[in-house]
């Protein structure tokens, strides 16, 4: 599994510096997923930000610049990363607060494709703490994940078969 991400990490590092010329913006974006890569895959010796020539050392600095700008679809984005990494890593309780703090902002309700993996995820999550004795308000939760997908089923079908 691991090989298949360390492919895709490689050649990401092989596009973020091209990126970096032609929009900072996506270079952000593409600095957190191959920051997420690097830490699903261990990679301790890569340096997404270094694309960034200075301007921006780590996902910190991400942030803090971000929020001085009030980007708010990068802050966002800065713990939606943080949610997948700590799902991934089977740390639901952090992935849950990380979720709260990425739905907090305007933009997270706006259609894109990673609404979609965060409701999915989210409902797994909420599904296991109800599981692991967290409360009732999990179950809940988890039951609106999956209901909204099914709404986007139903919704997308057309979509797909045209």
């Amino acid at each position: 599994r691991g090989e298949k991400l360390s492919i895709l990490s490689h050649d990401i590092n092989t596009n973020l510096q091209s990126m970096a010329r032609f929009s900072e913006p996506s270079l952000k974006f593409s600095a957190l997923d191959k920051e997420m890569i690097d830490s699903l895959t261990g990679d301790k010796s890569s340096n997404p930000y270094a694309a960034f020539d200075g301007k921006i050392s780590s996902k910190e600095s991400l942030l803090a610049d971000a929020q001085s700008k009030r980007h708010f679809q990068t802050v966002e984005a800065v713990h939606l990363q943080e949610f997948f990494v700590s799902f991934w890593m089977g740390d639901y309780d952090e992935a849950a607060k990380a979720s709260d703090v990425a739905m907090s902002f305007p933009s997270a309700k706006m259609p894109k494709m990673q609404l979609i993996y965060h409701t999915f995820y989210r409902g797994v999550v909420a599904l296991y703490l109800y599981r692991e004795g967290k409360g009732e308000t999990w179950l809940k939760e988890g039951s609106e994940m999956q209901d909204q997908l099914k709404i986007w089923v139903k919704n997308s079908k057309p979509i797909f078969e045209n």
